[in-house]
């Protein structure tokens, strides 16, 4: 499973909502049998709590489809 985007409110930026909704869309993607998940996360709060949840970097990717952004190429084992 690819997990495209999180968006939060910038109101809630750095209150655990991100963590806590990338927990919950892992534990559901665990019980719908998915066994692997990939991320592209941005440097920043997505990736930490990305590899807090046991995601591990694959790819670095610099200038990301030209946005001028460095972006993580992440994979997580669903199944343990």
């Amino acid at each position: 499973m690819h997990l495209y985007y999180i968006f939060l409110d910038p109101f809630y930026l750095h209150s655990g909502y991100g963590y806590q909704l990338l927990k919950d869309f892992i534990e559901k993607a665990q019980a719908g049998g998915y066994s692997t998940l990939t991320v592209f996360a941005k440097i920043g709060p997505s990736l930490k709590n990305l590899q807090k949840l046991g995601g591990r970097q694959l790819k670095v990717f610099e200038n990301f489809y030209n946005t001028g952004e460095t972006y993580i190429f992440c994979s997580m084992d669903l199944v343990h």
